[in-house]
């Protein structure tokens, strides 16, 4: 396997660590049972200012979270790279 897919392979583990621990910090924080899993399952929304579109890109593109996305807001961010 190449360098840079093991590298986005990894990334992609930390920001689903990330989501999960923020749900299990939300379930406790409404005092929902089950360690987060009816949080796991909510959709989200994400939003970026400027060159925040990045990473929200590359969320949504590698990072294993799409299918949870029910929307993107974009502030200023038109001026960004394109393929």
């Amino acid at each position: 396997m190449p360098r840079f897919q093991r590298r986005q392979i990894l990334a992609a583990r930390r920001l689903q660590r990330f989501m999960s621990e923020a749900a299990d910090k939300l379930a406790r924080l409404f005092r929902r049972s089950g360690r987060g899993q009816g949080v796991c399952d909510m959709p989200i929304s994400s939003s970026a200012i400027a060159a925040a579109f990045l990473p929200t890109a590359w969320s949504l593109d590698v990072g294993g979270i799409s299918d949870r996305v029910r929307g993107v807001i974009l502030l200023d961010a038109v001026y960004g790279e394109t393929r």
